[in-house]
């Protein structure tokens, strides 16, 4: 069901309260650790920030809500059990901690599932002080913990969850764009201009000296490329894309001065889109949840080779390490190194 053995203790904790109270009484609340095929578990409904999980979920007959983990949907008060396999971020922990203790009924059970080395046992410590209540431990093998916190009749202080819901503005300034963008937690790289991201852009002249048409940022972020795009050429049209609630968000909200002709929607590695796009920019994840993604590199390569016109091209930025250049052999017919530093490179791929 799941290749992460902590969320696959949470799933089974859960379907057990679900045959309980009803599967309309429990949440499963996700990111990249949902189940790859959700099978039965697909009873239970499921709040997501990543696009291809709500996908996942409503193609297997369930009710997904894909945000930026938004419980206004729930009531306070009003679940019996909610699980949640933690995430690498301590203010999206802290803020759906606070969130799903609000949402659960005096008595019902917050269940909590991660490694020691993710921080855990301390999560565990808080939400079972905010619950006021003694959370029940189980030992799962590799180090793992499954956790039971059954909340009490009061809550006590809220995590700080570094006001997650709130916008900020980051200074751009020194990658040439003038304008400030919106970013916020639970997007990658939130607080910075990402240095591989930055190394790209030094490379976007020489290999476009010309505007091209239509231009794709896949995996957008807060959207630092596309914009760079945008106000690079005003004639371009620009497509922005994520798998992330909040960095599709962010997005939309940095590429509205640019009109119509640019915009960003969620995807999955840009499975939903159609080919015909000249150019490609993409900064792929490295890391996958708390483990590396090389699968999910490979996916983006594809993608740019799926979603390219002949002679189009890509410009992608990875760590110095990563094999981009033989991951991309068969599917273009010129890759070529453009730049590099001691921690990224960047290499044009032409279809």
């Amino acid at each position: 069901m799941t290749a992460d053995p902590y969320a696959f203790a949470l799933h089974s904790a859960l379907t057990v309260a679900a045959a309980a109270d009803g599967p309309a009484a429990c949440l499963l609340v996700a990111d990249e650790h949902a189940p790859e095929q959700p099978g039965a578990i697909a009873q239970l409904p499921v709040l997501t920030n990543r696009w291809d999980v709500a996908r996942r979920w409503q193609e297997a007959g369930g009710t997904a809500q894909f945000s930026d983990f938004d419980f206004s949907a729930w009531p306070p008060a009003t679940l019996t059990a909610i699980g949640y396999r933690i995430s690498k971020e301590k203010a999206v922990v802290h803020h759906i901690i606070n969130a799903a203790l609000e949402r659960l009924r005096p008595g019902g059970v917050l269940w909590l599932a991660g490694h020691k080395q993710e921080g855990i046992r301390t999560y565990v410590a808080k939400a079972a002080a905010r619950a006021g209540a003694v959370a029940e431990l189980e030992r799962l093998a590799g180090g793992g913990t499954l956790a039971a916190i059954r909340r009490g009749a009061a809550l006590g202080a809220a995590l700080d969850d570094q006001h997650y819901s709130e916008w900020r503005e980051l200074a751009a300034d020194a990658v040439g764009i003038a304008q400030p963008l919106a970013t916020k937690p639970g997007i990658f790289g939130w607080q910075k201009i990402d240095a591989g991201s930055a190394l790209l852009l030094q490379a976007v002249p020489e290999v476009w000296p010309a505007p091209p048409e239509r231009l794709l940022d896949l995996g957008s972020g807060y959207g630092l490329l596309a914009v760079y795009a945008a106000s690079r050429w005003p004639g371009t049209t620009i497509v922005a894309t994520d798998n992330n609630a909040a960095a599709v968000a962010a997005s939309q909200r940095n590429l509205a001065p640019f009109g119509e002709r640019a915009g960003a929607r969620p995807s999955d590695a840009g499975a939903e889109l159609s080919p015909g796009f000249d150019a490609l920019l993409c900064n792929p994840p490295f890391h996958r949840g708390f483990g590396t993604a090389d699968a999910l590199n490979e996916r983006f390569i594809a993608a740019a080779a799926r979603l390219l016109r002949p002679g189009g091209q890509a410009l992608f930025v990875v760590n110095a390490f990563i094999p981009l250049e033989q991951r991309s052999r068969g599917l273009f017919r010129r890759i070529t190194p453009i730049i590099a530093d001691r921690s990224f490179k960047v290499v044009a791929l032409a279809r």
